[in-house]
């Protein structure tokens, strides 16, 4: 299910769900969260790679916001929100998560799912009910 057949916030919220678990338990998205990280680190030292990889964030951003306001246009989240800041949060949490595979034995995947779909929905989507 993509965002755009979405038609509810609850279902946006299994939408997230599903992302989430598809992210955290594919083996070849986990080395590709692994490689942008190591990219990333390597960019910190190399001002061009650097550069270079702020024109494909800022591509693959506009992207993102364009699906972003549409869902805004559909009354799927919230008017005021940021789509660009939105983007970059859930980005930021999806690298974020390669913290927790330094010590994989000691971490709940689906409570961390759980806290992150939480997270969203109450950042992006407007309250429930």
């Amino acid at each position: 299910m993509a965002l755009a057949h979405v038609a509810s916030v609850e279902e946006f919220v299994a939408l997230i769900e599903q992302m989430l678990r598809i992210n955290s338990s594919d083996n070849l998205l986990v080395r590709r969260h692994r490689w942008r990280l190591q990219v990333l680190g390597a960019a910190i030292s190399r001002p061009q790679l650097l550069v270079a990889l702020g024109a494909e964030q800022a591509a693959l951003l506009s992207q993102f916001a364009q699906i972003g306001h549409r869902a805004i246009e559909r009354g799927l989240f919230r008017e005021d929100l940021d789509c660009a800041a939105a983007i970059l949060w859930s980005q930021g949490t999806q690298l974020g998560r390669a913290l927790i595979e330094i010590d994989a034995e000691h971490y709940d995947l689906t409570e961390w799912i759980r806290l992150t779909s939480q997270g969203v929905l109450a950042a992006f989507c407007r309250p429930m009910g």
